[in-house]
């Protein structure tokens, strides 16, 4: 499933530290706090996510079947003519409809956008989506942690459905980003952090049902149709 770097993978440790932090916030009864990070945990996932595309477009741009419709949608171009000659443009996509393209180039099916782990991703922007697009009378919408533990698991698991062994791509490599995002007095310290955030993700799966692949992708619908 691609080359994930650094940075997609610092974007969902930061989310789900900053889900830690707000279930602290909320055992001592700090509101305040607890919104806070949550809406950092939110906007974190969706760095992820996006980050997680762009990583992975180098792997598609390399299988043979993908077309140059596909390529323009990944690559953010679009095809034109300028003076009889065709020329590729700077053009910006959806985040989620450049994901889908991604999906199909390689998985060889279509998203489907009637299933649960689609409603969720549906849902998972529209919390997004009221932090981000506030309408008057412009208070900072209340999010729960609850629904910041959907956000970040739901980005997860869109990748995790992409895979052959359907572990989410940032997993195993929880350990070694983590340290990037806090300073640490002391291995003793960095190794506490790092289990820390894979408690955190273990009990997230148990609130949560898991991803196939099938739960995403039609299979029996070819990607040139």
């Amino acid at each position: 499933m691609g080359q994930t770097n650094f940075l997609a993978l610092q974007f969902i440790s930061d989310a789900i530290l900053s889900l830690l932090d707000a279930q602290d916030a909320d055992e001592k009864g700090i509101q305040t706090e607890v919104d806070r990070h949550c809406r950092n945990a939110i906007f974190s996932s969706f760095a992820y996510f996006e980050a997680a595309i762009n990583e992975s477009v180098p792997t598609a741009l390399g299988f043979d079947h993908i077309n140059s419709e596909r390529k323009d949608v990944l690559e953010e171009f679009v095809t034109d003519v300028d003076n009889g000659k065709a020329v590729r443009k700077r053009r910006y996509y959806r985040t989620e409809d450049r994901f889908c393209v991604l999906a199909t180039v390689l998985t060889g099916g279509h998203i489907k956008k009637g299933g649960t782990l689609w409603q969720d991703f549906t849902k998972a922007k529209k919390i997004r989506d009221k932090l981000t697009h506030p309408r008057p009378p412009y208070t900072f919408p209340v999010t729960s942690i609850e629904e910041a533990m959907l956000v970040c698991l739901t980005v997860n698991n869109m990748f995790a459905a992409l895979t052959d062994t359907g572990v989410p791509i940032s997993l195993p490599h929880i350990g070694t980003i983590a340290s990037a995002v806090r300073k640490f007095a002391n291995e003793e310290e960095l190794q506490a952090e790092f289990g820390r955030v894979a408690n955190a993700m273990r009990e997230m799966r148990q609130r949560f049902d898991f991803p196939a692949r099938e739960d995403l992708v039609d299979m029996t619908r070819p990607a040139d149709q």
